[in-house]
């Protein structure tokens, strides 16, 4: 009996563990949910495993240096059988990138792109992206640049942006040396990525001495950190609760390490519910502009959404953050004059908590006069673009959309 017993509490243990990483909730409408709940269930399993390893094997490491070494190691081949496409690790300026040229150039001087990729800022490098990035520079027959920036929590804001600054200046300072035209370069990312893009799109313009970039291809990129009550992260919150590919919570953790380098527990609990500004700067006609949620389709707005008051938060912490916050390159979104930013396409994903960071974003470059694409891919969550192993039907529309548009515009 005793031996039955213990059957009986593995089948429990195991069909409770199955529930969690294979059974999460899937919103009606979400596209492909088998395929969804298996990539999330991996995560899970990556993370769980990275958890034992850390308290059991890992000496002298953190918990994140830990979870990175889950990622794959090996160093990507330079060159592949079929592929037009040559690639090399290199140095800019200090800044270590992986460059994709065409071994057979239709063109003297060719476009090219920077792009960096997502992971929270944290997790992922240049190697786990190369699939992508290969594909985007074969594909697109130009010259790419796979930006491999600090991680935090180790360095904290700024770094990221400018190593990220530091690697798109130097392709435009020596673009004659990689054959590359310097008045056709695009930037690029998804997710982290595409919020580093976005801002090095406006250092660009903002340094007279370089040409400005011609294109941007943004992925569901974030472009704020002020409001975490949008339209999408109250869906978002409702859905999905802490058990979902990007979560409030997640997105929280991360700008505590983004800001302070460690987790810091009151801070996140005021970011997210919006209390981490002072309500005097929230009731600014700058704020109320540049994060409106009047610019969200109406079709786009759950029935249960509640707007966020604007007499509420901390006078404390926000003198506390307040430099790191009004520094231009922390939320592009904050900008207050989007004219003469490149041609852009914007991708956002129906089932992502940050999916009207850039929607806000795409409508105001509209209304400042610059060419826009924006599209929405209902079906869609954070992080569809990239799963290395498993491809999504419309993450593979959004790169080709996105792809198209680049090829238009360089």
């Amino acid at each position: 009996m005793g031996a039955y017993r213990y059957v009986i509490i593995g089948v429990l243990i195991l069909g409770a563990l199955s529930g969690y990483l294979f059974h999460p909730p899937v919103p009606k409408g979400l596209s492909e949910p088998w395929k969804y709940r298996l990539v999330l269930g991996v995560a899970k399993i990556t993370r769980v495993l990275a958890f034992v390893k850390y308290r059991i094997a890992s000496r002298n490491q953190t918990f994140i240096d830990t979870y990175r070494g889950m990622y794959r190691k090996h160093r990507p081949k330079e060159l592949i059988s079929g592929s037009n496409i040559r690639s090399k690790v290199m140095n800019f300026d200090g800044v270590t990138v992986r460059l994709y040229e065409p071994i057979e150039r239709k063109e003297e001087a060719t476009p090219a792109m920077v792009f960096m990729h997502g992971g929270g800022l944290a997790f992922a490098n240049i190697d786990v992206y190369d699939r992508l990035t290969r594909q985007m520079a074969e594909k697109l027959d130009i010259v790419l640049v796979s930006v491999e920036y600090r991680k935090i929590p180790e360095y904290q804001f700024p770094a990221q942006i400018e190593d990220s600054m530091k690697a798109t200046r130097y392709l435009l300072t020596h673009a004659s040396d990689f054959k590359v035209d310097a008045s056709r370069v695009a930037v690029s990312g998804d997710s982290a990525g595409g919020y580093l893009a976005t801002v090095i799109a406006q250092q660009v313009y903002d340094d007279p001495d370089l040409p400005n970039i011609k294109v941007q291809v943004l992925f569901y990129p974030g472009t704020q950190m002020y409001d975490f009550q949008t339209p999408s992260h109250q869906k978002c919150s409702a859905l999905f609760g802490n058990d979902g590919m990007l979560t409030h919570q997640t997105l929280a953790w991360l700008g505590s390490m983004y800001h302070f380098g460690k987790a810091d527990f009151e801070f996140m609990g005021q970011v997210m519910s919006n209390n981490h500004t002072a309500p005097s700067f929230k009731q600014t006609k700058r704020y109320q502009k540049n994060i409106n949620h009047s610019l969200i389709p109406k079709e786009l707005i759950p029935d249960f959404y509640q707007p966020p008051p604007n007499n509420t938060g901390s006078d404390v912490l926000w003198e506390k953050i307040r430099d790191v916050y009004m520094d231009p390159r922390h939320d592009p979104l904050m900008r207050d004059d989007l004219r003469g930013m490149p041609d852009s396409f914007i991708a956002t994903c129906g089932f992502d908590c940050i999916r009207d960071d850039g929607i806000m974003y795409a409508k105001r470059l509209e209304q400042a006069g610059n060419h826009v694409e924006w599209v929405n891919y209902n079906g869609c969550f954070h992080g569809v673009l990239w799963q290395g192993w498993i491809n999504f039907k419309n993450g593979k529309q959004m790169l080709e959309d996105g792809l198209a548009y680049a090829k238009i515009h360089l």
